[in-house]
């Protein structure tokens, strides 16, 4: 068993270590009070520590976690922060204290000025806070007067606008990177006066206050025809009118009935209720079952298309075309006088134009016609898309669909024998299939579709699509 430590051994211990205990000594494991006799800081280190080789001083040990006091002091006074006799509260709390360029009594942080090397601690003067003083000078000499204290610089700051008198809340974060602080004075917000002056200037009379907001309907009553509305302001500052009624966008349902009668169309119900919704009804003429939409009827378009083919866009007497379009599991035949523009439309579904056939509208329009009746028949392999009425899903079960050749053989083979079989010769028909670089000539820019008709119809190319001249039709990408 080792000898008992006597305390002036263990004192002499603590000599040689650069340190000189205060107190006597207390037992190897307790603090032991003393100073260093290198630096002069007090400390307490343990025996034991001491002698497992800790340093005596935290202050002058290689990992010195404790800076001297002074140092500290010094450290903020070169960042012009005088603490005077407020103690060191710690590296990441708040250490009060007065600047020395402004003068402010404030709190700044010793982590702050050591890791970002500041040149002011003050946070006025490095810019990391706004002085309420200098904040309340920018927004004067924008013209407003705030009326409570300086909230902050990204926080709304109540006040009044010295030019209009008009209340408003802006933030000195806009105002000081150069927005205006009025919302009124800079066209955003009109005052609810003139807004009513605008609008009974259009002999509107609102009757509820402004609803806040330009794109909001504001309900009130036309002097004119003593009727309702619910106009925006924001379309009757752009030049629209107040009352719809009296503009004719929305007539009276006496007027949109007798305009419908007038054009062969006799309604099963009244109006829906908007433009852009079916409107059931008969044709008068030819006594089918319609659904029109009133927003076409105003775009000048008639009420049956089948007995009123030539005021609509496609017109049967003037040269059209007839366009077969692929996707990957989907197909689309229809008829256009503009194929450029018309096709672009399908994009979303079809990467593939496999065919245009040029040829006089009427006759184009036949063959169309007899192809989608013989598909909405139920033709095993084709079913309509949902939602659409002319796509359809193909499932040609080993047969390409390559052209509209491929398409009437596959269609009359397989209504062979059923009661409406699919009859079709496009070798008699009055089309012509256009060659490879006509269909992509007419893809890229608008095509002649009365030089191609003249060109592939009347001047003796055969028809059904087989030429006397050009090159083998390839599928062309949209």
């Amino acid at each position: 068993m080792p000898p008992k430590l006597t305390e002036e051994d263990a004192r002499q211990f603590m000599r040689d270590h650069n340190f000189e205990p205060t107190t006597p000594y207390p037992l190897t494991r307790n603090p032991w009070p003393g100073y260093c006799l290198t630096c002069g800081q007090p400390g307490k280190p343990t025996h034991s520590e001491v002698k497992l080789g800790r340093s005596p001083c935290k202050y002058c040990s290689p990992n010195n976690k404790r800076t001297d006091s002074a140092i500290l002091v010094g450290k903020m006074l070169g960042a012009s922060w005088d603490v005077g006799d407020n103690p060191f509260p710690g590296v990441a709390k708040p250490w009060a204290g007065v600047c020395l360029k402004c003068g402010e009594h404030d709190f700044a942080r010793y982590r702050d000025v050591q890791r970002l090397n500041l040149t002011y601690a003050c946070s006025y003067c490095n810019g990391s806070k706004v002085h309420p003083k200098k904040a309340r000078a920018v927004m004067e000499a924008r013209n407003f007067k705030p009326s409570i204290p300086f909230p902050g610089a990204g926080h709304p700051w109540p006040g009044v606008c010295k030019t209009c008198k008009q209340p408003g809340s802006p933030r000195y974060s806009t105002v000081n990177i150069g927005f205006g602080p009025c919302e009124y004075c800079a066209k955003v917000k009109v005052d609810s006066a003139i807004l009513i002056g605008k609008m009974m200037a259009q002999d509107f009379f609102p009757s509820v206050p402004y609803p806040g907001k330009a794109v909001k309907p504001w309900a009130g009553v036309c002097h004119k025809c003593g009727r309702y509305g619910n106009p925006l302001y924001n379309a009757v500052q752009g030049g629209g009118a107040a009352c719809s009624f009296c503009s004719g966008s929305s007539p009276d349902e006496s007027i949109r009935l007798g305009k419908m009668l007038a054009l062969g169309f006799e309604p099963h119900g009244p109006y829906p209720g908007k433009a852009t919704l079916d409107w059931h009804g008969t044709c008068t003429t030819c006594s089918r079952e319609l659904s029109v939409k009133w927003i076409d009827i105003q775009a000048g378009y008639p009420a049956c298309r089948r007995c009123n083919p030539n005021k609509i866009g496609f017109k049967t007497g003037e040269p059209g075309f007839l366009y077969l379009i692929r996707g990957e599991k989907i197909m689309k035949i229809g008829i256009s006088s503009t194929p450029k523009a018309r096709i672009a439309c399908h994009r979303n579904f079809a990467n593939t134009t496999l065919e245009l056939w040029v040829g006089v509208g009427a006759d184009i329009l036949q063959v169309e016609r007899l192809i989608k009746r013989a598909l909405n028949s139920g033709v095993r392999g084709f079913q309509m898309v949902p939602g659409t009425k002319e796509q359809w899903y193909i499932d040609p079960v080993g047969e390409e669909i390559e052209s509209i050749n491929d398409l009437v053989r596959i269609l009359t083979k397989r209504t062979k024998g059923t009661p409406t079989p699919f009859r079709l010769s496009l070798s008699k028909s009055r089309i012509a299939r256009l060659s490879g670089e006509d269909t992509q000539r007419t893809l890229r820019q608008p095509a002649d579709a009365r030089a191609l008709c003249d060109s592939y119809v009347g001047n003796g190319h055969k028809r059904g699509g087989k030429r006397t001249t050009g090159k083998p039709n390839r599928p062309t990408a949209i």
